[in-house]
């Protein structure tokens, strides 16, 4: 969502997010240590793409094992649920927990977590309430797969064969990265 799927993204910038995944590099040592992210191959999409599949395995299994989730797999993300799993991108999983349970009581959440939703809103809106910010979020994602959808298949479109060699292309990358061979 972020990047706009460039790999340099923020290359070339002082920023503190880079590359195909957006990495904080205030969290670079999280991300070496929990996901196998080496911080001088961020701008590599094989490489990041490898760290970020095991950051999702991470997020799904905990968001499962709460409770909060129930159709997905880190294999298969169940599109009614794929905005949860990207909100522990954004939110964190402490964060996304704590936005869901208070959602599903109608409460609110703490300052902190109350600031980096508000933060996080497209049109920007102050004291979001947790099932709101949730709404926007699984209306944003779904917007932004379809969108990834219909790009796909106008590239591929005319060719039968471009399509084939996409596909394997594919079905090789997540074999390679299920086997751990891509990190």
């Amino acid at each position: 969502i972020e990047s706009n799927f460039s790999p340099l993204s923020n290359m070339n910038k002082k920023k503190r997010y880079k590359g195909l995944y957006q990495f904080g590099s205030h969290y670079k040592d999280e991300w070496q240590t929990k996901y196998g992210l080496d911080w001088t191959r961020v701008y590599d999409a094989r490489h990041s793409a490898a760290a970020f599949m095991n950051a999702i395995k991470y997020f799904v299994n905990t968001l499962r094992s709460r409770g909060i989730i129930k159709s997905s797999t880190a294999g298969s993300i169940d599109p009614n649920e794929a905005y949860l799993v990207y909100l522990c991108w954004q939110q964190g999983v402490h964060g996304t927990t704590t936005i869901f349970k208070a959602a599903q009581a109608g409460t609110t959440v703490p300052d902190n977590i109350q600031r980096n939703m508000d933060n996080n809103t497209y049109p920007k809106t102050p004291n979001i309430s947790p099932g709101e910010f949730l709404e926007m979020w699984s209306r944003k994602t779904k917007n932004f797969m379809n969108g990834v959808r219909r790009k796909y298949v106008q590239a591929l479109a005319g060719s039968t064969t471009r399509m084939t060699e996409a596909l394997s292309y594919i079905f090789q990358e997540t074999s390679d990265i299920k086997r751990g061979k891509i990190l």
